[in-house]
């Protein structure tokens, strides 16, 4: 017997199904790690219930008190502790609802470090007590986009007729616009969609390109320092990881831009973004620092799909929520770190709830994670006619289902041959109760022949999966 274990490349369906052989095709709610066993994405689990019922449509954390501040259906919440008390907060001016928020840290002329909230509507201040409008935004100003800059706040205008005029308060003093600046994208003109700090410049997001400016000593104090000829496709659309600025450009391809170079990220998945309907909400979340990885998730809430990159494995996988009979798309949205907590926290896309991230949660908000991966279509580098006499599947026995550890947890396992559409009937492997620690490999014989096979297995347990390969007794068969 001669055991070939099955190397498949990174996930890829940026070409039809039938042409990929050695790649597999598709991690559906799976992750692969750095050494190549494939488990649960990270679960959700509830953290707490703000009680509004809809989406939350911001999340930000407060390192410098130690809180969290979330909005949802146009309120303000402040989240306290690691046990989830939370208080709503009331004050005057309005947030949008059903608009993501950007958030910034800055100090005012007193030297109050206090939380500016933005999303397209009135822009906003707090200490954590209570918020106000702020007290010298012009009223025909909307920004969607605020960040912090050299003791500045900026800010971008998307409800005047000049959407490519940016602003940034007077220095010292985040509550003074009267006395601070205003500047226009220069190259041409071009609204500005989105703007964030990063590497001490100021970069600014237009539909056909990106600006960077820099800080400059004298009466004006920045300058255009360079041009990106990438523009950004929505303002939801970026995210700042480590100083590296991710974001779905013109082109509809997800894009990493560090320093003034971009790299196309998507080119693995460009085929499924480029065949989605409709575009133009995308939204770019992250979810970082779970067991040292972390993700970019490109979210099409009008489409139903999640696509997540793993920083770590630079490999696409598929996220979504599972709905008994079709995927929707992730159930998470805005996320936050915390620090002094030491918790992954997620906001929710639909009913006000605050998620814990884990990877010891095999559950999005106590429905199945349903998790599927398809191979791609493997020969064994020929395409001649062959006999599998055994798969042999190595993965982790013996934990029983979560809460119900007396009840073996099932993996179901599915092939078809030859590139034709239909699978076969479901073999089910017993992954043991709680101690059943047996035999990590379960070995399938009688499996027929072909000329190239795919492989997929379905796992949607409330169970830890520790999938670790799969090898085949395959031989070629002789004429």
């Amino acid at each position: 017997m001669t055991l070939t274990k099955l190397k498949l490349k990174t996930p890829y369906r940026n070409v039809d199904e039938v042409s990929i052989s050695d790649n597999l095709f598709k991690l559906q709610d799976l992750s692969r790690d750095e050494i190549g066993a494939v488990a649960y994405r990270p679960g959700l689990e509830t953290f707490l219930d703000l009680g509004t019922n809809e989406a939350v449509d911001g999340f930000h954390w407060f390192d410098f008190y130690g809180k969290g501040v979330a909005v949802s259906d146009g309120r303000v919440f402040v989240i306290s502790d690691r046990f989830g008390t939370f208080s709503e907060i009331s004050g005057t001016g309005t947030l949008a609802k059903g608009v993501r928020c950007t958030f910034a840290e800055q100090y005012d002329g007193s030297n109050n470090l206090l939380l500016y909230i933005a999303n397209g509507a009135d822009l906003i201040y707090t200490d954590l007590s209570t918020y106000a409008k702020h007290p010298d935004w012009t009223h025909s100003r909307k920004a969607s986009h605020i960040a912090a800059f050299r003791q500045r706040l900026l800010t971008n205008d998307t409800g005047s007729a000049r959407r490519d005029l940016w602003y940034a308060t007077a220095a010292g003093d985040a509550q003074d616009f009267t006395t601070g600046d205003s500047f226009s994208a220069e190259s041409q003109p071009d609204d500005i969609l989105a703007l964030n700090t990063s590497n001490d410049r100021i970069f600014l997001y237009g539909r056909a390109r990106i600006e960077v400016w820099a800080n400059v000593t004298g009466a004006i104090p920045f300058r255009p320092e360079t041009v990106i000829s990438s523009g950004i496709f929505s303002g939801d659309s970026l995210v700042d990881i480590d100083g590296v600025n991710f974001y779905v450009n013109d082109r509809r391809e997800v894009t990493a831009l560090k320093q003034y170079t971009t790299t196309n990220l998507s080119l693995p998945i460009d085929r499924d973004i480029q065949a989605l309907s409709y575009v133009d909400d995308v939204r770019i979340d992250r979810v970082t620092s779970v067991q040292g990885k972390n993700w970019i998730l490109a979210n099409f809430p009008t489409s139903q799909r999640t696509f997540a990159y793993n920083l770590l494995t630079q490999e696409w996988e598929d996220w979504g929520f599972y709905a008994g009979a079709t995927y929707g798309r992730y159930l998470g949205q805005n996320y936050i770190f915390s620090k002094k907590w030491g918790l992954n926290l997620i906001g929710s896309r639909r009913n006000g709830k605050i998620y814990k991230i884990s990877n010891s949660v095999y559950q999005d908000d106590g429905e199945a994670i349903r998790g599927q991966m398809t191979t791609g279509n493997i020969d064994h580098g020929t395409v001649n006619l062959k006999r599998c006499r055994m798969l042999r599947v190595t993965v982790k026995r013996g934990t029983g289902k979560t809460g119900d550890t007396g009840t073996a947890p099932k993996m179901y396992l599915q092939y078809r041959d030859d590139r034709e559409s239909l699978w076969s009937n479901n073999i089910e492997l017993d992954l043991g109760i709680l101690g059943d620690r047996n035999a990590y490999e379960a070995e399938i014989y009688g499996l027929g022949m072909y000329r190239s096979r795919q492989w997929r297995i379905t796992f949607a347990d409330n169970a830890d999966l520790q999938l670790v390969e799969l090898s085949e007794d395959v031989t070629e068969v002789k004429r």
